[in-house]
């Protein structure tokens, strides 16, 4: 699993004037909000979000997509809310998270045509990097 100070530094490493404790603020809270949770393999649910940001790392992204890698399952998976990622990383990450594939899956028709309406927000830089998530 990529570790919190490896993914500060290969962000750091192209973009040094990154926000930084944004990054930290939401690997932390991804964690935390995933802390319960178990791939079938048995480890951490949390590896899969911490590789997708390690991704958008890797292909030097900036800041706010970074930050909703970390984040693109929180509001599928757990208990956090919309307004509170809004709340807690700003408008445009939680726009992003909002509308990243992931969260398009539902069961219910009429969230499946709300995510549908939202997808229309994202930057062609997520739906690129991260449709296979």
């Amino acid at each position: 699993m990529l570790a919190l100070e490896s993914l500060v530094t290969r962000v750091q490493s192209y973009h040094p004037s990154a926000d930084l404790e944004l990054i930290r603020r939401a690997y932390r809270f991804s964690e935390w909000a995933h802390r319960e949770q178990t791939r079938k393999s048995g480890e951490p649910y949390f590896v899969h979000p911490a590789s997708v940001a390690g991704i958008a790392a890797e292909l030097k992204l900036d800041t706010a997509s970074v930050c909703a890698g970390l984040l693109h399952d929180v509001l599928e998976d757990t208990h956090s809310s919309m307004k509170e990622i809004e709340a807690d990383f700003g408008k445009e990450i939680a726009t992003i998270v909002d509308g990243s594939p992931s969260s398009a899956r539902s069961t219910s028709s009429r969230a499946r045509t709300v995510k549908r309406r939202a997808s229309a927000r994202w930057s062609w830089r997520w739906r690129r990097t991260f449709a296979f998530c």
